[in-house]
């Protein structure tokens, strides 16, 4: 595979649908990186890696669109996002994620996070938590609803259609934005109204795959 730079496809061989990125640091680099995060499922695009995740591993190929020079990379990226308009590609417009539409909700939790400092602030004292309630045991009433919206019975349900789901595909995908930012991972899991092992499991993959 060449090292050279440029544009590139992820295609899946049986349906024909395709991821598409540019790469400024060599193909073969990026391929690497993408094989990286899908066999550790914990992709950015989360259409990808559901259905690698489907597939399996042999019906992918990585194929080179066009090489061209760093500097037109994010150019041509875009070029080729609006020719193939692929169907793994979550954001739609080159080298940013602006083009994948948030729910209001998580739209005014990043707002929030982004805009104000304040609000960081409260979040940051709200995670002291209030002590008083430490060790208190729930209550017969609050353990038969909890048994009643997640049935051990049931079909097992993944992510947003999980009875006891909290998050949104949006959600999960802003929360992936934010620990590529650096963001720690108990701020974003007060922003979200989560506990901080379920960020810890979105960024290792073993939950939302």
């Amino acid at each position: 595979m060449s090292n050279q730079t440029g544009i590139y496809q992820i295609r899946n061989l049986t349906n024909n649908k395709c991821y598409i990125g540019s790469t400024a640091v060599g193909f073969r680099k990026r391929w690497g990186t993408h094989l990286a995060r899908l066999r550790g499922n914990a992709h950015h695009s989360l259409i990808l890696q559901n259905a690698w995740n489907k597939y399996g591993v042999n019906v992918f190929v990585f194929e080179i669109l066009e090489e061209c020079q760093p500097a037109q990379c994010i150019e041509q990226e875009q070029y080729w996002l609006d020719a193939i308009k692929p169907d793994y590609n979550i954001c739609k417009i080159a080298g940013s994620t602006l083009g994948y539409q948030h729910s209001l909700d998580t739209k005014t939790k990043i707002g929030d996070w982004e805009r104000n400092a304040e609000y960081r602030n409260k979040l940051s004292w709200s995670l002291r938590g209030n002590k008083s309630k430490l060790g208190q045991k729930p209550s017969s009433e609050t353990k038969n609803k909890i048994r009643a919206s997640c049935k051990l019975n049931a079909k097992p349900q993944r992510g947003e259609k999980h009875g006891c789901a909290k998050l949104t595909i949006s959600d999960v995908s802003a929360i992936r934005v934010m620990l590529q930012q650096g963001v720690k991972q108990n701020i974003i899991a007060t922003t979200f109204g989560v506990k901080q092992p379920a960020i810890s499991s979105i960024k290792t993959g073993r939950r939302w795959k």
